[in-house]
Order: C-alpha cells, then structure tokens, then sequence
C-alpha cells in the first residue's frame, strides 16, 4: 500500500475527496454500469489527505463477498476525476473512517439494482449515516461516499457549500450511483481534476 499522490492539492492543507473512476466499454461489468446509472463513472472511493499525499477507501466486491477497505488504486486523470472539500476536523474524520473499517463491513450487493431503478426509494429505509455498525447489507462504494460525507458534513468536519450539505441530506443512499454522487458534488463542490 503507497501513499497516492494528488499534486493539484499541494499546500491546501487537511481535505476529503471522492475519487470517481471512468469506465471502459471494453468491460461488460462498466458497460452495464455506465449505461443504467447514465454516465460515464463506474466506482468511487473516499480520499483523506493532507496537501499533496492521500489514502483511499472504498467498497470493493471480491472474493469472500468484498466489503469496505483500504484502497490501493491510484488516482490519475484522465481515468480519475476528483472532488475535494478541506478538512475542519482532520482527526475526527479519521476516526470516522477507521470505525468503519473495524466494522468488516460487507458489500452491499443487494441494494444495487436500486441505483438503476429507484421506484421503491421512497418506501425503503434509509442507513444512519452516525451508525455504521447498524449497516448490516454493508455498503456499495458510491453509498459509502455519500453517508460518509452526510456524516462529517453533519459533524460540521468538512468546507461543505450549503447546497451540497442539502443534497447529501436528501438523496437516499440506497440508490447513489456513483454517476448520482458525482452529479450531485459537481453542483458545488471544488472538482480537483
């Protein structure tokens, strides 16, 4: 595991950033993806960092069913676009990601379907983004960004514009893709690269 390097964020200080991945037609999995969620974005993780040097976490499927983790991957354009917000409690918000890391928590297969086809939303019930050990489907990666981002955006640890504090309030996390997330962060939020 290395430390990514996000040298646009050189001398800003603590911040939190979503990493969103570009698809490939060339991958059955990314086309599906791209195609029902429509755009071109087909993962995200959240990134810590302080000035230039970031770490990524995110919700992976894989073997033994996935789940929330640290994250190797290296965020580089034009592959990768990142948002970023500076950090108002860098400590806290640490603490935040590493509660959810002790969780194991699982990846959230179930709840999938819903980001292509929402009509059931306003009937599910939504996650406590202020207790992830209550989240037993687990999470999906572009769910985990958004309740982690309500969560320090509640906790008032994150530079979040009031309309983005608004609409992470407001969109169910069961059905967040992550083309809706980085809709809904490209309303206000810095768009780093």
């Amino acid at each position: 595991m290395g430390v990514n390097k996000y040298q646009a964020m050189k001398n800003k200080g603590d911040w939190i950033g979503i990493a969103f991945r570009t698809g490939s037609f060339r991958y059955l999995q990314d086309d599906a993806i791209m195609g029902l969620t429509f755009g071109e974005f087909v993962h995200c993780e959240v990134v810590i960092g302080n000035d230039e040097n970031g770490k990524a976490y995110g919700a992976f499927q894989g073997p033994g069913g996935g789940g929330f983790m640290p994250s190797d991957n290296k965020h580089v354009p034009p592959e990768w676009a990142l948002f970023a917000m500076p950090l108002k409690k860098p400590t806290q918000t640490r603490g935040v990601l590493l509660h959810m890391l002790t969780l194991n928590l699982p990846y959230n297969y179930t709840d999938l379907w819903q980001c292509c086809i929402p009509t059931l939303l306003p009937w599910e019930t939504e996650l406590d983004c202020d207790k992830p050990e209550s989240w037993r489907k687990g999470v999906f990666c572009s769910q985990a960004a958004l309740l982690v981002l309500r969560r320090l955006a509640r906790m008032d640890a994150i530079e979040c514009p009031s309309d983005t504090r608004r609409l992470l309030e407001a969109f169910h996390s069961r059905g967040c893709s992550p083309n809706a997330l980085f809709g809904l962060l490209n309303r206000g939020t810095k768009r780093v690269f």
